[in-house]
């Protein structure tokens, strides 16, 4: 399987708590993440945020929802997301399916090394 590479984007409910939240989440990713080779919250302007993420696999991205799994259930707490989530890389069915149930659009490479 390929390395998995993750777009979003999400403007805030009120700046101070979304940023506040998004310092946590990256401090968790950060120390508890294993295979979670980039991650980062990117301000687009007008309250909007991108969130730019790499795995090393498929695993590694469904190991990551799982350790982060109670901060992103408080997104909607701090956040409305503003675009579908786009994935790109050969993805495993199992992280196929848990995608679709947020709608995203997953883009298999033509190619890629």
């Amino acid at each position: 399987m390929s390395k998995v590479w993750v777009k979003g984007r999400a403007r805030a409910k009120d700046v101070a708590s979304f940023e506040a939240w998004a310092a946590e989440l990256v401090e968790k990713i950060r120390t508890t993440d294993k295979g979670t080779l980039a991650f980062g919250v990117y301000p687009a302007g007008g309250g909007e945020y991108i969130f730019l993420e790499l795995y090393q696999d498929s695993e590694a991205a469904l190991g990551h929802l799982s350790n982060v799994g109670s901060l992103l259930e408080r997104m909607g707490d701090v956040a409305e997301i503003t675009a579908p989530l786009e994935v790109y890389g050969d993805i495993n069915d199992t992280l196929r399916e848990t995608y679709a149930g947020w709608n995203a659009h997953v883009m298999p490479p033509l190619g890629a090394i």
